[in-house]
């Protein structure tokens, strides 16, 4: 096993030493839980925790967390059964209590998901997505179809020749900008919908008047420190086990609700980098002079996941795709999907080459495709109308793991938790 695909090797069991032969049949038992658990903790991307090829210490304490509460689960299921068996009497219960209790069941916490995961497949494609007209809003409902057939244009338009298309890196994985440096790209206009966009380049028409003042493509480098992007790492393992998930993506949504998943400090944790991030935007692109004299914030919260990507998962009771593969790399615009989405944000939790390949980020344009490798502390903030047809490219080991960010110009569209 490898801390990063091309990396120096790790042996994952050497941090959980195995001890079965020495103890007593609980403590064997204990072992063999500890180990399943900790065999969990790596697939769902506890190398993202390591330095230098070491584990850290936001690594082991997290780590120990996650195995303890998965540890004690397992242990109570298997009393609750026992107990059972006893009041019943029968040999049927008591085998029942050990199956229950064996360690390969520490990834199925209950049998309720394999229950409601049909129920689930089905309510997804029933979500209405922030800002979404309703069935009888035909005016919104047209709105919504013209963002889209302009989406749709500038995929057909900027995806030719895939494989021979150029590609352009803004900024490598190993390559560290100065602190505090902001590098820029302006975005390319776009000739193509000249006719399209009358509307002072509104892709909502009169629907959604803000418009950002600026459009640009940001990266800061080391925006938050790499102890703080463990934290947040060992904070999506711990709060992704056992939730449902499309392919190898599960993502968990930022709210006021956070803390029921990660803990009330993990929750603080992530929500201070949200309005951090949300700061830096005002001020790199030039929307202060907006705020002045102002009561209101000029720029609003819309919304945030945290989302993990793996490489390789398991085909179980929390995978909603059935037999679908879940393609996470297509080609979109955010503002296509959502109208008051006016800024996005990305910060890279871990880095490629180190903890997972593949993963770029690239920025869809016409005669290149521009590329911003993903890298811990690494903050991409970019405008998400169509000047920024974008997409993730696939990741092809490891597991990547990432903040992203909407923001709006509207109070009236901000995220809300109701």
């Amino acid at each position: 096993m490898t801390d990063s695909l091309g990396a120096n090797p790790i042996d994952a069991t050497a941090a959980y030493p195995s001890s079965r032969q020495t103890g007593s049949p609980i403590d064997d038992f204990v072992t063999e839980l500890r180990e399943e658990a900790h065999e969990l903790w790596q697939k769902g991307g506890g190398n993202a925790l390591y330095e230098e090829g070491l584990p850290s210490q936001e690594h082991d304490r997290h780590m120990e967390v996650f195995c303890t509460k998965l540890v004690a689960e397992a242990l109570h299921e298997m009393l609750t059964y026992n107990a059972a068996g006893l009041q019943v009497g029968t040999q049927d219960n008591e085998s029942q209590a050990v199956d229950q209790a064996d360690p390969r069941n520490l990834e199925q916490e209950s049998p309720e998901p394999r229950q409601c995961q049909g129920d689930m497949r089905a309510k997804l494609k029933e979500v209405r997505k922030k800002d979404a007209p309703s069935d009888d809003d035909s005016h919104g409902q047209a709105c919504l179809a013209r963002a889209q057939q302009i989406q749709e244009r500038l995929i057909l338009a900027n995806q030719w020749l895939i494989g021979s298309k150029p590609q352009r890196a803004l900024v490598l994985a190993d390559e560290v900008l100065p602190a505090h440096e902001m590098r820029t790209w302006p975005v390319p206009e776009l000739a193509l919908l000249k006719e399209e966009m009358q509307d002072q380049g509104k892709l909502y028409g009169n629907l959604y008047s803000e418009t950002p003042p600026l459009q640009l493509r940001c990266v800061r480098d080391s925006f938050v420190d790499d102890a703080t992007c463990r934290d947040v790492c060992g904070y999506c393992i711990r709060g992704m086990h056992c939730m449902f998930r499309r392919g190898g993506q599960t993502s968990l949504a930022v709210s006021s609700h956070l803390a029921r998943r990660i803990t009330a400090d993990g929750a603080d944790l992530v929500l201070d980098l949200v309005e951090r991030v949300r700061l830096q935007i005002i001020q790199d692109f030039g929307l202060g002079w907006h705020a002045q004299g102002q009561d209101e914030p000029i720029l609003y919260h819309s919304g945030a996941l945290l989302t993990r990507i793996q490489a390789e998962w398991s085909h179980d009771m929390w995978e909603i795709t059935g037999e679908e593969e879940h393609v996470y790399w297509n080609a979109h615009v955010d503002k296509a999907n959502v109208a008051s989405y006016d800024y996005a944000a990305l910060l890279y939790l871990n880095t490629q080459g180190q903890h997972f390949d593949g993963g770029d980020f690239a920025f869809i344009d016409n005669t290149e495709d521009c590329i911003v490798a993903p890298r811990r502390g690494r903050l991409l903030a970019f405008t998400a109308g169509p000047e920024n047809l974008h997409q993730v490219r696939r990741v092809t080991s490891g597991v990547r793991f990432v903040l992203a960010m909407w923001f709006t110009l509207s109070g009236k569209h901000q995220r809300s938790d109701d």
